[in-house]
This record gives structure tokens, C-alpha cells and sequence, in this order.
């Protein structure tokens, strides 16, 4: 299957499911309708009841058939990132439909994400984390494997800093302490180890006293 992902406006996304939904009931009617003539029998107001009741209930199941697999709910802000491109939300509400499995970057993490903790070992200093992103598209490749994928389709970012970066951070910050770095250079030289292990990400450190 080709790859493609569309981004549409909420509005424009029901219009098109209103416009494909009669039309699919009213040719599905006609074409029975049709056959039935060529096979004598006779149609009732019941039979044509029936046969409407039948269809919208089985459109009903192919379109949240095609919402579960084919469609995504975003907001004004989010990033939708596949592994050749990245688009910024710009309405309220949209709808991403894609035959890929396209990443969410919820618009609060494209602003940055922030944290601050103690390191557990050999300082009462606390250090603040401030991470902004440099290239959301290589976190894709995480992200497709099933790492850190939420059911709406969102990068899960806390976590993926949680496992990957910070862990990192207060290894290396112990390490370069036991090694006699003082405070300013010993952030200094942690910082431009981040660089070499997070090259998408710009990860800047600085104390709370």
C-alpha cells in the first residue's frame, strides 16, 4: 500500500464522511433494489425499510472500522510527523487520515519540556533539564517501533525522557563528579556529551541552589 497522510480540517473531515455515507446507502439501495426487480420480486415500504436499516448499521461498522485504523484526532499546535515530513496543526480541531502510522508530537512538547531533580548521589544540588527538539522526524523511528506510542497515536515523550535521557544524565553527572570535575565545567563537558548522544535533541542544564 502507498504511503499517504492526509491533514483536514475537522469540518471538512464530516462533510466528506456525510457525503460518502448517503451516497454509498443511496447507490447500496439502488443496486439492490435493481436486482431484486430482475429477480420478480416484490418490493415493499417493509422490505425497503429493512434493507436501509441493514445498510446503516453495516456503513455505521465500516466507518468506525476505518476511524480505528485509518484516522487520527488532532489539535491546533500538535505536529503530525511521518519519517519524511512534519506538519503543524493550524485549526482547532483536525483529522489526520494516513495509510502510515503517523507521530504526534502534542504541541506542549514542541515548546520544550522541562524538568528538575536532585541527583540521588554526592550533591544537595538540584538541576533543571531544558530539552527543545532539533528533529522531531528522528524520533520516528522509536516511535514506529511501538517504544513509546500512546493509544491516540502521540510520541510518548515523558517517558522517552524518562528512559533514555534522564537516566543518561545522572549516570554521566556522577561519573564526571567522581572523575573531580568542579560544578560549571562539570556541566559543560555533560552538556557536549549530550550533544553526541541525543543529536536531535538540544539539551541545556543549569543548577537550582
Amino acid at each position: 500500500m502507498d504511503k499517504l497522510t492526509f491533514l483536514i480540517s475537522e469540518i471538512t473531515y464530516w462533510t466528506i464522511i456525510a457525503i460518502v455515507f448517503i451516497g454509498l446507502i443511496f447507490i447500496s439501495s439502488l443496486t439492490l433494489q435493481k436486482w431484486l426487480k430482475k429477480k420478480d420480486k416484490l418490493i415493499t415500504k417493509r422490505m425497503e425499510m429493512v434493507t436501509s436499516v441493514v445498510l446503516t448499521v453495516l456503513f455505521i461498522g465500516i466507518y468506525f472500522a476505518f476511524q480505528e485504523q485509518f484516522t487520527l484526532k488532532v489539535f491546533e499546535g500538535d505536529l503530525v510527523v511521518t519519517d519524511e515530513r512534519t506538519e503543524q496543526v493550524e485549526v482547532e480541531q483536525a483529522r489526520v487520515i494516513s495509510t502510515e502510522n503517523p507521530m504526534v508530537i502534542y504541541h506542549l512538547y514542541t515548546l520544550g519540556f522541562y524538568d528538575r531533580f536532585k541527583i540521588a548521589e554526592g550533591t544537595e544540588f538540584e538541576l533543571q533539564v531544558s530539552i527543545q527538539m532539533i528533529d522531531f522526524v528522528g524520533l520516528y523511528d522509536q516511535f514506529e517501533e511501538g517504544d513509546y506510542q500512546l493509544q491516540d497515536g502521540a510520541f510518548h515523550f515523558a517517558a522517552y525522557y524518562s528512559e533514555e535521557i534522564l537516566p543518561y544524565i545522572e549516570e554521566m553527572y556522577v561519573y564526571l563528579l567522581e572523575q573531580g570535575y568542579e560544578q560549571t565545567t562539570l556541566l559543560t563537558t555533560l552538556e557536549q556529551n549530550l550533544v553526541e548522544q541525543f543529536p536531535k535533541q538540544e539539551i541545556t542544564l543549569s543548577y537550582i541552589e
